[in-house]
């Protein structure tokens, strides 16, 4: 005979987004209090969005979209024209990426010099997602939201690329992506 089993789920809660932890112990003391498990729930308090691990990611319950961190180093930034930051992998024939994305600065002692077309850029086939140059080359901890520029092309991979290369500069980029994989027609 069937029966009922009562279980309680405790869902971690904090400040902004969750993240996925450097180790697989929390008791080791180099977690985040935003850190989660795979499996484990996390409520953003500021905004009440519910966040759930799996596998693959952290996905925004209720919207099927995966959230995903990507660190650009400082190496990276200054050849990222020359050399494209691979964000996701292509995801399959007839399918391509619908997605939002925030471009984290952290400044530290040399803003980056850019000239001319010096403007980064999410790229699915084309240059489909802008974040402005003076958000690159700031002489300070900033944030930008990407603006959408271009078009997607099917069973292409996102990568984030720039129109030229930055001179100088030292900081580091982390880029904040929530995405689902879209079917084309």
């Amino acid at each position: 005979m069937c029966q009922d089993e009562i279980k309680r789920i405790i869902i971690k809660q904090g400040a902004g987004v969750p993240t996925i932890p450097v180790s697989s112990d929390h008791r080791n003391g180099d977690w985040l209090a935003t850190d989660v498990y795979v499996g484990e729930f996390y409520q953003d308090t500021n905004t009440g969005i519910l966040y759930n691990r799996d596998a693959t990611g952290i996905r925004v319950e209720g919207t099927g979209a995966t959230y995903l961190e990507v660190d650009v180093s400082s190496a990276e930034a200054l050849a990222i024209f020359t050399t494209a930051k691979p964000i996701l992998s292509a995801p399959g024939a007839g399918l391509y990426y619908k997605y939002t994305a925030v471009l984290e600065q952290t400044f530290v002692t040399t803003a980056y010099t850019v000239s001319g077309g010096g403007d980064w850029y999410l790229n699915q086939g084309s240059k489909d997602y802008y974040f402005a140059k003076a958000a690159i080359s700031h002489t300070s901890d900033a944030a930008s939201q990407g603006t959408y520029y271009g078009f997607a092309t099917p069973n292409t991979a996102l990568t984030l690329t720039a129109d030229s290369n930055p001179t100088l500069g030292d900081g580091t980029f982390k880029l904040k992506i929530w995405y689902t994989i879209e079917t084309f027609r």
